[in-house]
């Protein structure tokens, strides 16, 4: 299931490049973005989490219907998890996912080379790896000290609803540069036990992306 889905989203990455085009509609930029997510546990079975520091990135392509609306596809490695300070201890669980967003992009007619962007849709992550460990913060510097393996104990396919703004600076070479701020809501629960029902517990980010489109 994992493969087939990063299939279909690398089909839908290029594929889309094929399309017919006219001024303003058809493939109307594509490129890639590199950027910082700020994340976090929420659910009703969170207590308490601390946003985690962690990087993402990847390649996009825009397809506009017409010079206000278009969709964007993105393929992204995305660092996600959280962090919980208990005393001199902070407990840290660290998940990667392969993330295909597909934003439905609103953008604004205005004269001159920045282009505003309001966007929103579903975005579909497969887990790559996750781990958790412990870190003794009253050493110096602070000691790691269990480091393990929990993939197995989280599910494979976790599904959110990405949301933010943005523009395009247009160059004078046909590129442009892009940032985006977005915040992701996940929707389903990240853990997996082998035994009893899942805990509420979703992964929250928001991301702030720079990238550049040719």
């Amino acid at each position: 299931m994992k493969k087939l889905l990063l299939v279909l989203a690398v089909v839908l990455l290029f594929a889309i490049s094929g399309f017919a085009q006219t001024e303003g509609t058809g493939l109307t930029a594509k490129g890639i973005k590199l950027g910082v997510n700020l994340s976090k546990a929420t659910g009703g079975d969170v207590d308490e989490s601390d946003m985690k520091l962690g990087f993402g990135g990847g390649a996009f392509v825009e397809y506009s219907f017409n010079p206000q609306f278009a969709v964007q596809p993105e393929l992204l490695f995305m660092m996600k998890g959280d962090k919980v300070t208990v005393g001199d201890k902070d407990y840290k669980n660290k998940l990667t996912y392969i993330e295909v967003p597909v934003l439905l992009k609103f953008k604004p007619t205005m004269e001159g080379n920045f282009k505003p962007v309001i966007f929103a849709g579903p975005a579909i992550g497969l887990l790559m790896s996750a781990k958790s460990w412990d870190i003794d913060t009253t050493q110096t510097p602070p000691v790691i000290e269990d480091d393990v393996d929990v993939k197995d104990n989280m599910k494979s396919i976790d599904f959110g609803i990405a949301f933010g703004a943005g523009f395009m600076y247009m160059m004078q070479n046909g590129g442009g540069i892009t940032f985006d701020v977005r915040y992701t809501m996940g929707l389903a629960k990240v853990p997996d036990p082998e035994e009893g029902d899942a805990p509420d517990m979703k992964n929250t980010n928001i991301s702030f992306m720079v990238g550049y489109s040719f």
